[in-house]
């Protein structure tokens, strides 16, 4: 994770003579980190369905604090992704323009 997040700092504000090294090493990083997380998730994907399926399938008024409050995380975390999808698409053309594909 550390080496994913030095890159991409790297990426975004070092030398463009290390451009490419840390490039190649983002994307490593980044299917490192990608790999760690989905096994995670894989392994708390049980869980998770069940503790779901218990919130939900309650009268909404019987809901258990705790639950509201999953629920509200899950309703949080999917109205920020889709700003930052919005605030962040118009990133990729400049970005394309300064290093060119090879």
């Amino acid at each position: 994770m550390v080496v994913l997040l030095a890159s991409r700092a790297t990426l975004a504000a070092g030398p463009l003579w290390a451009h490419s090294t840390a490039l190649t090493l983002h994307k490593g990083a980044f299917y490192g980190v990608l790999l760690a997380v989905t096994l995670h998730l894989v392994a708390h994907l049980a869980e998770a369905v069940r503790t779901t399926a218990r919130d939900l399938l309650r009268r909404q008024h019987s809901l258990a604090p705790a639950a509201r409050w999953r629920l509200a995380a899950i309703g949080a975390s999917l109205l920020t992704a889709g700003l930052l999808t919005v605030a962040l698409s118009g990133h990729a053309g400049p970005y394309l323009h300064h290093y060119p594909h090879r």
